[in-house]
């Protein structure tokens, strides 16, 4: 008899875990919807998307190898959406990030194609094709993982959050507990190492998030140009706003100069 434990581990986890999937694959509809309506990108960043088709086609053949139809439903819904935000966007996007499209898109195509030859062509048996796609899967999801782990290093080193989504980050955190749950349930490593290691990723972007939290929107500070070096260079200074604005900034920050130098700096706008 099954016992309630089992139902949760290898049923409703599961469950839970392909409508997380699928949300995720949803959450670039918006963006999508706005590109094609206003006819321009924006912060929209095509590359990933065939990265997106690629795992999803490798975890669709693992799914039939293994006959588990909560890994085939997502990632089968996860193919299409991939292919139709390439295809709704694509026309949009400069010749470079086509180009970079094109390079991904090859990539993974001969990976996948020398799966398949292998697995068609060597004869290999059911334990033999399993161990193929969850390696082939394996390692496409480990290179789509080089997506988030730069973004981490930007952030780190620009100490500013604002690129990562905590909704988005958290929904990952959400979907690979649920998949490692489920992965260690039925046994299968090739479910439960991958999504062990995307749930500690998303979980270091959320502290990345509530680390740098505070400087959310805050631009990064720019030094500004010295007067009055400029001036002994002969360099000019571009003008930004009106002239008393200028004057006041540069009397006030040289207060300790001699009257006929702070009358020197204070003529300046004029001069230029």
């Amino acid at each position: 008899m099954t016992s309630s434990k089992e139902v949760v581990l290898e049923y409703v986890v599961p469950t839970l875990g392909a409508v997380t999937a699928v949300l995720m694959f949803l959450a670039s509809m918006p963006a999508v919807l706005r590109a094609r309506k206003s006819g321009e990108l924006g912060e929209l960043n095509l590359i990933p998307y065939p990265a997106i088709v690629a795992n999803c086609v490798g975890w669709v053949a693992y799914a039939m190898v293994v006959a588990n139809g909560f890994v085939l439903g997502p990632n089968a819904i996860g193919l299409v959406l991939g292919l139709l935000y390439i295809f709704a966007c694509a026309g949009l996007a400069p010749q470079r990030t086509l180009d970079a499209m094109g390079a991904v898109t090859v990539l993974f195509t001969v990976v996948l194609v020398s799966a398949g030859a292998v697995g068609t062509f060597r004869h290999l048996d059911h334990a033999a094709l399993r161990l193929l796609w969850g390696y082939t899967s394996n390692a496409i999801l480990l290179c789509y993982y080089a997506a988030p782990m730069s973004t981490l290093y930007h952030v780190l080193c620009e100490r500013r959050a604002d690129s990562l989504s905590l909704p988005l980050c958290a929904m990952n955190a959400l979907n690979g507990a649920l998949w490692l749950a489920y992965g260690l349930a039925i046994h299968d490593p090739f479910l439960w190492v991958p999504n062990g290691v995307g749930m500690i990723i998303a979980l270091v972007l959320l502290a990345a998030i509530l680390v740098f939290w505070r400087n959310r929107g805050v631009a990064t500070p720019t030094p500004e140009p010295d007067i009055e070096s400029d001036t002994k260079s002969g360099a000019s200074t571009p003008v930004q706003g009106s002239q008393a604005d200028l004057t006041t900034a540069a009397v006030t920050v040289t207060p300790s100069r001699s009257p006929p130098q702070r009358k020197h700096v204070a003529e300046l706008p004029e001069a230029i």
